[in-house]
């Protein structure tokens, strides 16, 4: 959920971060639940990592490479 994903994030940055949520507007999913059982079964694909590995590899990618990552010009820096 996107509850977990902000803790994963806030705990590997070690800072708290402040975001909040708006209205429901027209449109907005109220549920959504993911299912890979088709790629299982289409791809005999599953999941190497879980989700949590996967934020966290994705986090200090990022952090290894921030220098990269400025110089291709799509974030600027704080």
């Amino acid at each position: 959920s996107i509850w977990e994903l902000f803790d994963i994030l806030q705990k590997l940055g070690g800072k708290n971060f402040n975001y909040s949520f708006g209205p429901w507007r027209p449109g907005d999913q109220k549920v959504y639940i993911s299912n890979i059982g088709r790629a299982k079964k289409d791809f005999k694909w599953s999941p190497a990592v879980s989700p949590k590995e996967g934020i966290e590899r994705l986090y200090n990618w990022i952090v290894q490479n921030k220098n990269l990552i400025l110089s291709a010009g799509v974030f600027k820096p704080r």
